[in-house]
């Protein structure tokens, strides 16, 4: 008999390695709590050109709220992980970090409806995707 997993995915259909590689390795102890992952998106909305003093843009605001969008959509997952840490990207863009047993996986932010995601796993090779709309990728499975 087979049952038919409805739990929501976080990277939708496509990206389930992603998700089964989170749940396998143990993610969760050390992660950063929802509330604190949005209250850093917010406080980097107010960094400005040459942030790091090395010539790093500011962060676009456009692009902190659709990863504060994102993150609410997940936060309402049953089985989400929150990001190990959200931190700004040299070119403007915002970067979601998980990390654990080994495993990274990224998720960059770079317009307002897409992102790209990165999974390493140790002995194998790095994974790649687009998430495209970015707001279709907290979906349920059929």
């Amino acid at each position: 008999m087979s049952v038919t997993d409805t739990r929501p995915r976080l990277f939708g259909q496509t990206g389930i390695q992603a998700e089964a590689a989170l749940t396998s390795v143990g993610w969760g102890e050390g992660h950063a709590d929802w509330d604190g992952l949005i209250d850093d998106l917010l406080r980097y909305r107010g960094l400005r050109e040459d942030w790091d003093g090395m010539g790093a843009s500011a962060i676009r605001p456009e692009l902190a709220d659709a990863a504060i969008r994102w993150l609410q959509d997940m936060r309402r997952t049953e089985r989400a992980v929150p990001p190990s840490r959200v931190v700004p990207g040299r070119d403007g863009e915002v970067l979601l970090e998980w990390q654990g047993a080994g495993c990274y996986l990224e998720v960059e932010i770079a317009t307002p409806d897409r992102a790209e995601w990165m999974l390493v796993v140790p002995g194998q090779a790095a994974q790649h995707q687009e998430l495209s709309p970015l707001s279709g990728h907290v979906e349920w499975a059929r």
